[in-house]
C-alpha cells in the first residue's frame, strides 16, 4: 500500500466586491461627455473591438482585440478615442485589492508601469466566456461564482509576466515632457501659458497636441491629476483643507467645488462612503 500526502496552505481572503461591466458603444460623438475615470478599486479594462489607445499616468498603449489594462487605485487613466466606430469592452473592478494577495502581482508594481498585457485570440476567447458566465450568474454557488473569478485572475494572471514597462507610442517628446512636468508639479500654479513656454510652443500648438493624442485639454489634464492625487490623501484621512493645498488647489472651497462637480459629493462625505 502506497499512499501520498500534501499540505495545502490558502491565503485568507479578506471581505471585497467584485463587478462586471459588459460595455458596447456603437457610435461614439465627440459631444458625449465621459466621467471622470478615478477610482479606489483595482480596475482590468479587456478589449474586444474599438479603434483606442489607453493612457495610464504618462504612458500610453495602443489597444487591439485582447488588449487587457490593468490599473491599481488611483492610478490615473483614461481611453482615448481615435474614431467614432464601436469600442465593445468588458471592465471589472475589484474593491479592497490591497488586502487580496491573489491580486499581489497587479498591485505590487511602480506606478504607471507595466499596466498592458496582450492576450491570444484563444485566451480573450476563454477570458470572455468566464466573464460572460459570472455577468449571468443568479443563483448560483459562491463555489461556482469563485471558481470563475479565480478563472479570471488566472488568464490574465499566466500573461502578467509579458505586462510592458514601456511601450512605443506616437507622442511627441515634447508633448511627454509637460506631461512629466505635470506629474511632478502638479502641486504648483501651473497655466497652459508657463506649460507652453516650457517646450517653446504657443498656447494654441499645445492645446491642439493635447486633442490630437490624449483626447483632452491642458487644463483638464491638470485638473484629473490634482483630483485623483486628492482621492488618495483622503483616504488616508488627510483634512479637507490640507489636500487642497497639497494638490495645488486655490483654496479649500475651490477645492471642495471641483471635487463635487466631479464625484457628486463634497470631499468629507467622499470619506465617509470609502470607510
Amino acid at each position: 500500500m502506497s499512499a501520498i500526502k500534501k499540505k495545502l496552505q490558502f491565503p485568507s481572503a479578506p471581505s471585497f466586491e467584485f463587478t462586471i461591466e459588459y460595455v458596447n458603444i456603437p457610435y461614439f460623438s465627440e459631444r458625449d461627455e465621459f466621467p471622470l475615470h478615478i477610482h479606489n478599486t483595482l480596475e482590468i479594462y479587456l478589449n474586444l473591438s474599438g479603434k483606442v489607445s489607453f493612457m495610464v499616468e504618462n504612458q500610453t498603449y495602443p489597444i487591439s482585440r485582447g488588449s487587457v489594462i490593468i490599473t491599481k487605485p488611483f492610478e490615473y487613466h483614461h481611453c482615448i478615442y481615435h474614431n467614432h466606430l464601436q469600442h465593445e469592452h468588458y471592465c471589472i473592478r475589484i474593491s479592497n485589492c490591497e488586502e487580496l494577495e491573489l491580486l499581489s502581482q497587479f498591485i505590487n508594481r511602480e506606478k504607471g508601469k507595466h499596466n498592458h498585457i496582450g492576450l491570444t485570440e484563444e485566451q480573450t476567447l476563454s477570458l470572455k466566456k468566464h466573464l460572460d458566465i459570472l455577468i449571468s450568474m443568479e443563483k448560483r454557488s459562491y463555489i461556482d461564482q469563485y471558481y470563475h473569478f479565480i478563472r479570471v485572475l488566472q488568464i490574465i494572471g499566466n500573461n502578467s509576466a509579458t505586462m510592458e514597462s514601456d511601450y512605443a507610442d506616437n507622442i511627441p517628446q515634447n508633448l511627454k515632457k509637460v506631461l512629466n512636468i505635470i506629474s511632478t508639479q502638479y502641486a504648483s500654479r501651473l497655466t497652459v501659458a508657463s506649460l507652453a513656454a516650457e517646450i517653446f510652443v504657443s498656447v494654441g500648438t499645445l492645446e491642439r497636441q493635447f486633442k490630437k493624442y490624449l483626447n483632452t485639454s491642458p487644463t483638464e489634464y491638470i485638473k484629473r491629476k490634482r483630483l485623483a492625487e486628492a482621492m488618495r490623501l483622503l483616504i488616508q484621512g488627510i483634512s479637507v483643507s490640507q489636500v487642497a493645498y497639497q494638490c495645488g488647489f486655490p483654496d479649500a472651497s475651490n477645492f471642495i467645488k471641483v471635487f463635487k462637480k466631479n464625484f457628486g459629493h463634497p470631499p468629507y462625505q467622499y470619506m465617509k462612503l470609502m470607510k
